[in-house]
């Protein structure tokens, strides 16, 4: 258009002066609107659209007058007029775009405080519910066909208002204690023994690949907290993480402790629902989905059945975050190179947990179960604690002589780390009485005594117990 004859014979058209006048006051270029005007008085509007087949609209700078009219848009009468230029006016398509719908956003996460929260009103409410008056109890009632009149009338008037109970095995009394260990200050005493020699064989609190995390502040869950120990050292050492501890006991200090660092007592984590197929078992946390970081449980197998296992993994990869670590550090139940006296405790000891449903054998199949519940990069890291035997832990052998080292020079040279394990064991014995007394079918003196050799025949065979650390993480959400 621009190289057009005529645009260019209007741009250079001029009024023809007047032969008397020499004034330029009649010489004047033409309008804006003149120029972009053919000869036919088409608008320009409509020439350009047949040069450009999609013309863009112009901006202009124009003050906004609040920040979140971010644009506007040129009215169409404006666009339809003659006049080159027009102030853009607002219409009423003008409108605030609305935000992104929040499915679509990314999830915003918790934060600690919200979250205790949260689980505070979740523990309440199963508070509540576990105290709430139980429905009625079933009756049954007794309609056996009988020939004789009197006893088939008082069987049929005879009503049993009592549940519906399963038969007991014989060995019901081993069934009669809800935990093997002794909950008192003593057993209190021994896990926090075992605290710092755990953390002085693995060579740390913790294994998980996390240090940077925890540093930056993360959310941890330390399941089965006890006295708290762990919990406290951690909050301590990251003072920018949160820490909650929850146990069914109330052993850990409710005061004095860190900032970051909270304590609740939860019911048993595992709830058995009686019914006339058999107990039905329910894991439940009183935490929303993939609200935690990092989970740690230490030395559980004690008290969990070996049923509530699987279920138990279930729920902690619901709680966890996509690419949380989880960590497991857990005995083996019975020790390795014993002779006869504490074989014999041994398959005591074994044989009374089996006949509780609690599977001995459950930190062997422990990575294997995380494998199938759906966790990623499953580690198993175990150390061997020496009872009462061999040099100190960090160096196995003695530098120079290698295996010239004989089991009497090994005896009478004991490390620190060999007899304090050595002690908490046998102290780990004494917790266990009352029930595996029962068990073995001893008295209380006479299981005092049984006890009490141990220690020389572990020196004697050079016995040893092993832990094993197992970690997983939750794989990242595709």
């Amino acid at each position: 258009m621009f190289d057009s004859p005529s645009f260019i014979q209007k741009i250079m058209l001029k009024k023809k002066p007047s032969r008397n006048s020499h004034s330029k006051q009649h010489i004047r270029p033409l309008y804006t609107s003149e120029m972009m005007t053919t000869e036919l008085g088409v608008p320009w509007k409509k020439q350009l659209s047949k040069i450009y087949s999609s013309p863009k609209t112009k901006t202009y700078n124009i003050p906004q007058l609040s920040p979140s009219a971010s644009s506007t848009t040129t009215s169409t009468a404006s666009l339809d007029s003659n006049s080159a230029i027009s102030q853009p006016q607002p219409s009423s398509s003008s409108v605030i775009q609305p935000e992104q719908p929040l499915r679509n956003r990314k999830r915003r996460p918790l934060s600690s405080e919200i979250l205790i929260q949260m689980m505070d009103q979740n523990l309440l409410l199963k508070k509540q519910r576990h105290h709430q008056p139980s429905s009625p109890k079933t009756t049954v009632s007794i309609t056996q066909h009988t020939h004789d009149p009197q006893k088939r009338l008082l069987k049929s008037s005879t009503i049993l208002t009592m549940p519906v109970v399963h038969k007991k095995p014989s060995s019901s009394i081993f069934l009669d204690f809800p935990y093997v260990l002794t909950q008192d200050n003593d057993e209190q005493d021994r896990m926090v023994a075992q605290h710092y020699l755990l953390r002085t064989a693995f060579g740390s609190d913790f294994n998980s690949p996390i240090r940077s995390q925890l540093r930056k502040g993360i959310v941890v869950l330390d399941i089965g907290c006890g006295p708290g120990t762990w919990t406290m050292e951690m909050s301590t050492a990251f003072p920018k993480s949160t820490f909650i501890g929850i146990d069914q006991g109330t052993f850990y200090p409710k005061d004095i402790k860190p900032r970051n660092c909270h304590f609740r007592t939860c019911d048993s984590l595992v709830s058995h629902n009686d019914n006339n197929e058999g107990d039905a078992i329910m894991v439940s946390l009183p935490f929303p989905d993939s609200s935690i970081d990092y989970i740690y449980q230490r030395d559980m197998n004690w008290a969990l059945k070996g049923q509530a296992w699987q279920l138990l993994l279930l729920e902690y990869q619901r709680i966890l975050k996509p690419g949380g670590w989880i960590e497991f550090v857990e005995p083996d139940l019975e020790t390795q190179n014993s002779l006869e006296n504490e074989c014999y405790m041994n398959d005591k000891l074994i044989s009374g947990l089996s006949l509780r449903q609690q599977d001995p054998y459950a930190v062997h199949r422990l990575p294997t179960m995380l494998s199938i519940t759906g966790f990623k990069r499953v580690e198993d890291v175990f150390q061997t604690f020496p009872l009462g035997w061999g040099t100190p832990h960090s160096n196995s052998t003695v530098e120079g002589q290698g295996n010239e080292v004989n089991s009497t020079s090994k005896q009478r040279h004991c490390s620190e780390f060999a007899r304090a394990m050595s002690s908490q064991y046998l102290f780990l014995l004494k917790s266990l009485k009352p029930w595996l007394s029962n068990v073995m079918n001893l008295s209380s003196e006479k299981y005092d005594e049984y006890i009490a050799g141990l220690p020389e025949e572990w020196r004697h065979a050079q016995t040893y117990i092993n832990w094993h650390c197992i970690i997983a993480q939750k794989p990242y959400a595709s």
